[in-house]
């Protein structure tokens, strides 16, 4: 056997001369003994503590059997465990197993009955990790595909009412534009009472707040009007930060971290403005008793076949904004609507409006949404855009 890589046994027997008999036998088979316990509970601790490749371990023993003490080494540190006893019955072996134990000897062992015994041990316990291994594989793939089949569920859900309130809001749109323009015409007609002007003011404020009303559900439909030229974000983002920071209360920390060069996009500034503010003011809801907002822009690039962090998105080169902040959270049965219009948790106070805005608002400039929470821990949103060549 290589003595540079010797295998390190544990030995859990009670009886001194038996483990010394065991001790000597593996020695000369070419193993390292790195401990001796002499009941289940020094054991489990030595196994703890001295992370043996394997345990030989008696099964009688006092305070703790061996098949109690290799079920909760299983439990807490899982090793290869070879069980020994005097005597040799089918229920013996069946507990063994159950226990976690991968093979078992009759004492006194011979040097072949042992080392048999430890290469099957050996061998079941790498069979187990690799298929737990295989397990958790499994599962975290299922688990990503769920998530996967949410997020195209949520898309196709807010396509559908996108394209419903799309309808709706263009006919809303043309009411709103008569009775502006009639209250308009009216104002200036002349010949209006102190009183019929104040009343003709209150309509067109609230005609101008239908109007605006309006346009955020064309925004969530992606179906508003674009202005759209090679932006540089980093210089954008930078422009606009004293802005953002006279929306926030001063026990709310902006910081912004941007790359040193340009990262171009194609892109309406009034628009995209208008996503980063409704984020802003969204962290600012999340953190009334103040705390800390990070803006920051990245590149991406999205390699033909790579995982991209949308099953949606193409590949190609990105710009990511990312708007982070460490206030409330939010429910995880709320995150799969707040991109819907109308959806609000802060009734009557929000209009649930606004994180629909930028959903639509992004997706008509080719990109993606992304949200990430934790109730107590804070927000994250991922605005994905795509770059333009450089």
């Amino acid at each position: 056997m290589n003595e540079q890589r010797k295998i390190r046994v544990l030995i859990a027997e009670d009886d001194f001369l038996a483990g010394e008999m065991i001790k000597s036998l593996l020695g000369e088979m070419g193993y390292e003994v790195v401990g001796k316990a002499v009941n289940g509970r020094q054991a489990i601790e030595m196994t703890q503590s001295l992370r043996p490749d394997l345990a030989l371990m008696d099964i009688k023993m006092p305070d703790m059997d061996g098949i109690a003490a290799t079920q909760e080494i299983q439990a807490v540190q899982p090793t290869p465990v070879v069980m020994l006893t005097a005597y040799e019955t089918e229920e013996l072996a069946a507990q063994a197993s159950a226990a976690g134990a991968g093979a078992y000897v009759v004492k006194p062992p011979d040097a072949r009955t042992l080392q048999r015994a430890i290469i099957i041990a050996l061998a079941r316990f790498a069979d187990m990790a690799a298929l737990r291994r295989s397990n958790a594989r499994l599962e975290k793939a299922l688990t990503e595909l769920e998530t996967t089949q949410e997020k195209l569920m949520q898309q196709e859900r807010l396509a559908a009412v996108g394209q419903l309130a799309a309808g709706i809001a263009h006919e809303y749109n043309n009411v709103m534009a008569s009775i502006i323009l009639y209250a308009d015409l009216i104002m200036r007609g002349g010949n209006l009472s102190a009183k019929d002007r104040e009343r003709l003011v209150v309509i067109q404020e609230q005609g101008q707040r239908a109007a605006d009303l309006t346009q955020k559900i064309l925004d969530f439909a992606s179906e508003s009007v674009l202005h759209r030229q090679n932006l540089d974000a980093n210089r954008f983002l930078h422009d606009i930060q004293m802005q953002l920071a006279r929306t926030l209360p001063e026990n709310i920390r902006l910081h912004l971290t941007c790359p040193a060069d340009e990262v171009i996009i194609f892109a309406d500034p009034d628009r995209l403005r208008q996503i980063v503010i409704n984020l802003t003011l969204n962290a600012r809801e999340a953190m009334p008793q103040g705390g800390d907002l990070h803006i920051a822009l990245q590149r991406l690039h999205v390699a033909a076949g790579a995982d991209a962090p949308l099953p949606e998105m193409d590949a190609g080169d990105w710009a990511v904004i990312t708007v982070a902040d460490n206030g409330v959270g939010i429910a995880p049965e709320a995150l799969p609507h707040i991109f819907e219009p109308f959806f609000t948790t802060r009734a009557p106070l929000g209009s649930g409006l606004g994180l629909a805005q930028v959903y639509g608002i992004v997706k008509q400039h080719g990109g993606f949404v992304d949200v990430s929470s934790e109730l107590g821990k804070g927000t994250t949103f991922w605005l994905y855009l795509p770059r333009v060549a450089e």
